[in-house]
């Protein structure tokens, strides 16, 4: 495989905010696949959520508390008809910086999720391996540091990580856990480094509509690759088993 920087034209992202229910069929670097937002609406489905919370508009609320404001959509899934090598980041001048053109998606949407694609061959074992703890809300980096961008992997070449996980990866953004944290607590300070939440909700009824499921069961052998930005999103494990908890993921930080 020849590893491929991603290119997403502007006539390509406006049809897919244009028509944010509909995937598209579109080709990226030459290769086939389909793209898809994971909660389309993001910013209306907060406010019917959290209604009598924020009592108004969801964009002042957040100012009112200071909290940046919601995406209009949340989570981007790229998922492409073979595999291919992603170059995801590069190391510049000492420091590893994300693509120029994923971080722009990051910026749009929030978590961004590339199916049936691996890391180049001399980047698969950078980083370390982890797992999260069971909704618990959190954050990969403090905002003094530079690189402020999760990347998270599935390395089909690791015999570890072959097959599908049992357990998944949940996403929301800043807005969701300073809304779920005052719900469940009354806080109504500033966010924490982490929270746990969700514990006494039925998380079915939140996915896809305040809450976005990485759920790492793609076929045996398939990579995966997801990229977040720690300064508006956090991320936490669910165990469908807490004594299953599976394979770890790979992880790895970028500017």
């Amino acid at each position: 495989m020849v590893p491929i920087k991603l290119e997403i034209s502007a006539s390509i992202l406006g049809g897919l905010l244009a028509r944010p229910t509909v995937s598209a069929s579109v080709r990226l670097a030459g290769i086939p696949c389909k793209l898809e937002l994971a909660v389309p609406h993001y910013a209306r489905e907060i406010g019917a959520h959290y209604r009598e919370l924020i009592r108004g508009d969801v964009a002042a609320f957040a100012r009112k508390v200071d909290v940046a404001p919601p995406f209009e959509h949340f989570g981007l899934v790229v998922r492409f008809a073979s595999e291919v090598e992603l170059c995801a980041y590069e190391l510049r001048a000492g420091v590893v910086t994300l693509d120029a053109s994923i971080r722009e998606l990051v910026r749009v949407f929030g978590p961004v999720s590339f199916r049936n694609a691996v890391l180049p061959k001399a980047q698969r074992d950078d980083g370390h391996k982890g797992r999260f703890q069971h909704l618990n809300f959190h954050i990969d980096r403090s905002g003094n540091q530079v690189d402020q961008y999760s990347v998270y992997t599935r390395n089909p070449a690791d015999s570890e990580q072959r097959p599908p996980r049992t357990s998944s990866t949940l996403f929301i953004s800043n807005l969701v856990a300073y809304l779920q944290n005052l719900k469940e607590t009354g806080e109504r300070g500033p966010l924490h480094s982490n929270h746990t939440l969700f514990s006494s909700e039925t998380l079915d009824t939140l996915l896809g509509r305040i809450i976005f499921a990485q759920l790492w069961n793609e076929p045996e052998g398939t990579g995966e690759v997801v990229v977040q930005d720690n300064r508006y999103v956090r991320h936490a494990s669910c165990y469908a088993n807490p004594f299953a908890k599976s394979w770890r993921l790979g992880v790895r930080f970028a500017a």
